[in-house]
């Protein structure tokens, strides 16, 4: 089984099946066609080339195969890639998934462009396989490099703080507090990694992939039964598999398991009130959404929620009635002006980055929030040349405005001037 490791252009192009670096398609990473001149392989100079994609290496391979000829540098499919169909029928289940964990962690760390949430569900992914080598294999195998990484992992988790006022138990200390002007922790709860804030709830990640969660439920937005801690106190969400990531919108909450299946709980709404959950009004417990689909990366709107599998495929599902969708045609977005039946919809705003630095939006735009000019919304994904080009490692869009960080740790915003939130320009300033 192979963790890591590094190897030359000849032994690179073995591992990936694709012709050496002195062949004519022979670029890993984009299609350019070079040149030989003197006897030396030459790179022309491509302002934009054609980047190479998993749907297109995965074509050019069958095709290879099919006339037995490489195809634009491609000669087949890659010994890595048929790693997790060959061993499925082969290696006992628990082993299986304790490998799917590895994959899963590289695959994410491999896309051409990450942020700094998908580094972190592969440090947590990676943490947990090395957690079960003890298990799996004995403690002979718990050696130094294993010991380290698990330190490592516990020194980043720690404590949650709320302050505010706790009008439907969204502070998370209890009933007898009503508010906090100071931050305050939350006792309940330990080892926290990740948090996630709803409209009037709070979704928590603990170290040990445990999901609990405290404020409105109203919607079914806590996922679990309040009659013993009540919606004011932290209680702990059943789910089928451990979490690896958390969101949460105005009524919904969602949870990204260690396998790729995605729950959710709660309900959307839009102007005219609920739409309800996948077929019912509301889901008070978990449910799968978007079944026999493995997902590496999950976001939430206020009413929507968008979804990213391995093959860099992006999925959204509810409210339309901004764009946000990017799918759904203005004839379409009010639900009652549609003539079949669908659980497809959006609220406010989505973004998606591509691997060339261009980050696509779609939805609400009437004080410039997300970043297009001469338009108050748009239905489909459009490239938003303020956003592009720049490296984010981190943003949060609300209803009117955005704010982003780039890679360097400078903070920009763009959108509505109302009470101050930000400067009064439409488009990206920086601040300090």
């Amino acid at each position: 089984m192979i963790i890591s490791g590094t190897c030359d252009l000849p032994a690179k192009a073995l591992f990936m099946n694709i012709q050496q670096y002195n062949g004519r398609n022979d670029c890993p990473n984009c299609e350019i066609e070079t040149k030989r001149i003197d006897n030396h392989q030459m790179y022309p100079f491509l302002d934009r080339g054609s980047i190479r994609t998993t749907e297109k290496t995965k074509t050019y391979a069958k095709q290879a195969i099919e006339t037995n000829t490489p195809f634009l540098g491609v000669k087949g499919f890659s010994p890595l890639s048929l790693n997790l169909p060959i061993l499925k029928d082969i290696m006992d289940k628990r082993y299986f998934e304790h490998h799917k964990l590895l994959v899963h962690a590289l695959t994410l760390l491999n896309f051409l462009s990450t942020d700094d949430e998908m580094i972190e569900l592969s440090r947590r992914l990676l943490f947990e396989y090395v957690k079960r080598y003890e298990v799996l294999y004995g403690k002979k195998y718990m050696v130094y490099p294993v010991a380290k990484a698990i330190r490592r992992q516990e020194s980043t988790s720690g404590a949650t703080l709320t302050c505010g006022q706790r009008d439907t138990g969204q502070l998370g200390l209890g009933e007898e507090v009503l508010e906090k002007t100071r931050f305050t922790e939350v006792s309940k709860l330990k080892d926290v990694i990740s948090v996630a804030g709803g409209g009037m709830h709070n979704i928590i990640l603990t170290n040990d992939s445990c999901v609990a969660t405290f404020g409105c439920n109203d919607e079914g937005a806590l996922g679990r039964d309040i009659t013993e801690c009540g919606e004011a106190t932290p209680g702990f969400v059943e789910l089928p598999a451990r979490a690896i990531q958390v969101t949460a919108g105005d009524s919904h909450s969602a949870a990204l398991l260690e396998d790729g299946r995605v729950d959710c709980w709660g309900a959307f709404r839009d102007s005219h009130g609920t739409l309800g959950l996948i077929t019912r009004k509301k889901e008070d417990t978990p449910i799968e959404i978007l079944p026999n689909i493995k997902f590496l990366k999950i976001a939430s709107g206020s009413d929507h929620i968008v979804l990213l599998n391995n093959t860099g495929t992006v999925f959204t599902l509810e409210c339309a009635e901004q764009g946000q969708l990017g799918r759904v045609s203005k004839r379409k977005l009010d639900r009652h002006s549609r003539r079949e039946k669908t659980n497809f919809f959006s609220h406010y705003a989505t973004f998606a980055e591509a691997g060339n630095s261009d980050l696509y939006v779609c939805g609400l735009n009437n004080y410039n929030q997300i970043g297009l000019k001469g338009c108050e919304k748009t239905l489909y994904l459009k490239i938003s040349h303020m956003f592009s080009g720049h490296k984010w490692i981190q943003s949060s869009s609300r209803q009117h405005y955005t704010i982003t960080v780039d890679e360097k740790g400078q903070v920009y915003v763009i959108g509505s001037k109302e009470n101050g939130i930000v400067r009064p320009r439409y488009y990206l300033r920086r601040r300090n």
